[in-house]
């Protein structure tokens, strides 16, 4: 490995949140089901395990959980240390222009899908 190469088994260390639970957050969940059954089968390695929770504004309309992971609030993630937030709704650049005009927390990569 060179200088600055990331070692696979800590790419899949990282610890992230889904923040959606309605339709994209289904269909990117759905791809991370199928990349991870990739992952186990060639890397032994489980991506679902990665997976802390997911996030939802209106959590009293959502049920506790989603893709057997909690489902939380923006506030509860605000106040978490994840390493990366996947934004997996139709409000995706809306949040993620959100979440960086309010403070982004520093070492945590946002990605819009």
């Amino acid at each position: 490995m060179q200088e600055g190469d990331v070692a696979l088994v800590d790419v899949f260390n990282l610890q992230f949140c889904i923040w959606g639970t309605g339709k994209y957050g289904k269909l990117f969940i759905n791809k991370i089901v199928e990349y991870s059954n990739i992952c186990k089968h060639v890397f032994n390695i489980d991506i679902l395990e990665n997976i802390n929770y997911f996030i939802d504004n209106d959590i009293e309309k959502q049920k506790q959980d989603f893709y057997c992971k909690p489902v939380k609030s923006p506030s509860y993630f605000y106040a978490d240390t994840v390493d990366i937030c996947a934004i997996a709704t139709v409000r995706g650049k809306e949040i993620k222009m959100e979440l960086e005009e309010n403070g982004k927390k520093d070492n945590l990569c946002c990605v819009t899908w």
